[in-house]
């Protein structure tokens, strides 16, 4: 705490105390009573001190649940219009304007940290606007000790060095990959052991991240816990000794929830929810953590404020990151590494054959059906929730979707297809599958689509040779449709994809029963 802090913090008690210890009063409830000279000794100083260290104590004991505010994150905002969403109802909505709240990860308003990255992000609102510059990128040659700050002019380097003498702080250095390849090294390369608390029974599975030679780092995981089944968890590391320019940005501001948050062990966090996501931030004195509950393929409306208390006690907000050593012979070993193919394992690639053998390939759709609903967890392992309460959920239908002339098995829900299976010399064997929407077309076509976000994604496959006949893709985030064949991509106009959309004809499938009622025998 210094001075600045006290004197702000002296403005919240009640003038009322402070003038009592300067004009020698003391208030009771019907009187103020003056006391004579000589009881100034006794009272006025005293009530000061008293005073000020009731702050001091109350500062110190409380100052990060106050200071822990979504606002003072905040270093600006962004205006801008949201393309059409089509939505799945077949409606689409208008062109909208937005506003993006701007939320800073290197610390709380007014600390060096917030404003050298608020700085550098108002420099980049009026820089190379047209892109002139960004479309020549490969003209310049990044310095290593620049990576993390997306630099592509020399004018952006002097930039980022007049931050860095302006705020004293440090170039976050060169950067690398922390790909799966590599998991077993983090300890060696970070100095942590993952990002769960110790003795927690919560379970981990990587994904991937980057690290800086200062030992910042964003790192990836899947985290299964407290009854959530594999949410995505993006845990950010920010030392505030070095210059970090890492922000993420908030829409729909009026319908985010936040509040302070003590661990069991009284680690002093802020959480907050938004539509789709959680986030969790602690401010230390050497750090500034952020971490991502969620991600764009799975949100999260459905986690309370007392689920993300519960996920919150797992992490571990301890972590201190070693800085790297001989960064750059590492970082050109890691990347040498991720360019070489994959060492195959013959035992496990045995293993995983045999498994395949003895759960997908059998005489017939009865004896799959029945390995489906024994075996639940391996579909699932591979399929994501396709199969998924498969046995209480999963419809089916038998009709011909190839072309071959023979029945085929064509699982489903909800009127979309998930997957289709065919006998191919005497055993089973997949033919097509959706984690999302499927379709079976005229002329034995399948259609794969995916609506959410008011996006759209249709890509369409001959059942008979497997050929891809092209896709059809809009993202709302620049609002562009596109067809792709092979690696052959244009812009097209709503019309034309609307077009080429409705070619593809559904069919009609037979009556689709419960998996339950298949004739086993």
């Amino acid at each position: 705490m210094n001075g600045q802090n006290l004197l702000i913090g002296l403005s919240h008690i009640d003038r009322k105390f402070i003038e009592e210890s300067e004009n020698d009063t003391i208030g009771t409830k019907n009187s103020t009573h003056k006391e004579p000279t000589q009881g100034r000794k006794i009272f006025r100083k005293p009530l000061l001190i008293a005073a000020i260290v009731a702050l001091m104590l109350f500062l110190m004991g409380c100052a990060a649940v106050v200071l822990l505010h979504l606002n003072d994150l905040k270093i600006g905002e962004r205006t801008y219009t949201q393309h059409p969403l089509y939505l799945e109802d077949g409606t689409k909505t208008p062109a909208t304007e937005k506003v993006q709240e701007i939320i800073a990860l290197q610390g709380i308003a007014e600390s060096p940290n917030q404003q050298a990255a608020k700085e550098w992000y108002d420099f980049l609102q009026s820089y190379d606007q047209d892109r002139a510059l960004a479309n020549h990128a490969e003209d310049f040659s990044i310095p290593a000790a620049y990576h993390a700050y997306g630099v592509y002019t020399q004018e952006m380097v002097d930039k980022v060095d007049a931050i860095c003498q302006k705020f004293d702080l440090k170039l976050a250095g060169e950067g690398a990959l922390l790909l799966t390849q590599v998991e077993d090294r983090i300890p060696e390369i970070l100095g942590i052991d993952g990002i769960l608390k110790k003795g927690t029974s919560a379970q981990a599975s990587y994904v991937g991240g980057r690290f800086y030679e200062c030992g910042n780092f964003n790192l990836d995981y899947r985290i299964t816990a407290n009854g959530f089944q594999e949410v995505f968890v993006g845990y950010s590391y920010a030392d505030k000794a070095y210059f970090s320019t890492m922000y993420l940005t908030i829409e729909e501001s009026e319908k985010v929830q936040e509040w302070n948050y003590t661990t069991e062990d009284g680690t002093q966090l802020l959480l907050v929810k938004t539509v789709d996501r959680g986030y969790i931030f602690c401010d230390r004195e050497d750090a500034f953590l952020q971490i991502t509950l969620g991600s764009k393929l799975e949100d999260l409306p459905n986690m309370t404020k007392a689920d993300m208390e519960a996920f919150a006690e797992v992490l571990d907000y301890t972590l201190k990151p070693d800085k790297v050593e001989n960064m750059h012979a590492l970082a050109l070993e890691l990347d040498e590494l991720y360019r070489a193919p994959t060492a195959v394992d013959p035992e496990e690639e045995a293993r995983r054959e045999a498994e395949f053998e003895a759960h997908e390939r059998h005489d017939s759709f009865a004896d799959l059906i029945a390995d489906m609903r024994d075996n639940e967890e391996y579909f699932t392992r591979y399929s994501g929730n396709t199969y998924l309460d498969f046995w209480e959920t999963m419809e089916y239908c038998l009709m011909d979707a190839d072309g071959n002339g023979t029945e085929d098995l064509i699982l489903g829900r909800n009127g979309n297809i998930n997957a289709i299976w065919t006998m191919k010399d005497g055993k089973t064997a997949g033919l097509q599958g959706s984690w999302a929407q499927g379709y079976l077309c005229e002329g034995y076509i399948f259609e794969f689509a995916v609506r959410e976000d008011g996006s759209h994604y249709h890509s369409y496959t001959s059942l008979i040779t497997g050929e891809g006949l092209g896709e059809i893709s809009y993202y709302p985030s620049d609002g562009v449709w596109r067809y792709q064949k092979g690696n052959d991509i244009k812009e097209i106009t709503e019309a034309e994809a609307f077009e080429i959309m409705n070619s593809y004809a559904h069919v009609e499938l037979p009556e689709m029963k419960p998996v339950k009622d298949f004739p086993m025998s």
